[in-house]
């Protein structure tokens, strides 16, 4: 049964529950106000008419997944094969949409639409949002704003990474680099110590150093340590008051490879 159920509840259920999470208003639970019942067209107790027809489709599955008698109760199949109702399963879903929605950013242009529904005091034309938003109240409130994205898809890096797989490699290129009047470096490092984590910055040019602590090592790792160092370097190149103009290049080292690779790739 358990294989049916992952095929029904991942292929057939999946691909409904979408199609109709964009038009469906869930009704109300028990205790809630209905201001807009006449409005929305069903009760208190009565599921949405797109749920009914949902419910043939489940419980046409369910027979199959259990092979039941054909006179079996809903209730009992939903019990045994341990599936929601449609309605309750469509509501879940949809106010995880709604939950999801307000953790946009105030530029993405649907926070616009929210804080507009917010304040609606329309009673005629209500939209799905401002129905949401009056009816189920415990989930208009204020949530962390989550960017989808820490750079746009179409981002490319603008600096170059260079890992050398051979310490006489590498310190030939830091040589050449050293001797250059041209080149700008910053040394970066993240540690821990005593299950205390931190990170710092130095830049022999500017002879400037920044240094931060992070927290304890049960908070913190050494990756979030080296990845820290490097924007430390890069603030003490953005915040310095000498002028750097006179330099064509400028050169990071780190010595973890993954939080050089982060800095191609920051939504991974």
């Amino acid at each position: 049964m358990s294989q049916l159920q992952n095929l029904f509840a991942f292929c057939l259920a999946y691909i409904w529950l979408n199609a109709v999470n964009t038009v469906n208003r869930p009704p109300l639970s028990l205790g809630h106000p209905l201001p807009y019942a006449q409005m929305i067209k069903f009760g208190e107790k009565s599921p949405p008419a797109q749920a009914k027809s949902l419910a043939t489709v489940q419980r046409t599955a369910m027979k199959a997944m259990l092979g039941c008698f054909r006179t079996t109760s809903t209730a009992a199949l939903e019990i045994e094969s341990a599936l929601l109702p449609p309605h309750l399963r469509l509501q879940r879903k949809i106010l995880r949409s709604l939950n999801r929605l307000q953790t946009l950013p105030e530029t993405h242009p649907i926070s616009t639409l929210l804080h507009d529904a917010a304040t609606s005091t329309s009673k005629r034309n209500v939209t799905n949002l401002e129905y949401l938003l009056r009816s189920f109240t415990e989930y208009a409130t204020t949530m962390e704003t989550i960017h989808p994205f820490i750079r746009p898809p179409w981002w490319v890096p603008v600096h170059t990474v260079r890992i050398k797989g051979d310490k006489k490699e590498a310190k030939i290129q830091h040589d050449e680099a050293v001797r250059n009047p041209g080149t700008i470096r910053v040394y970066t490092d993240g540690s821990g110590i005593s299950g205390n984590v931190g990170a710092a910055a130095y830049c022999p040019e500017l002879q400037k150093t920044i240094s931060q602590y992070l927290g304890k090592a049960t908070e913190y790792n050494v990756f979030a340590a080296e990845v820290k160092a490097i924007n430390l370097a890069i603030n003490i190149l953005l915040t310095t008051d000498i002028a750097i103009s006179n330099y064509s290049d400028c050169v990071i080292y780190a010595d973890s490879q993954p939080a050089i690779t982060a800095t191609t790739k920051p939504n991974t």
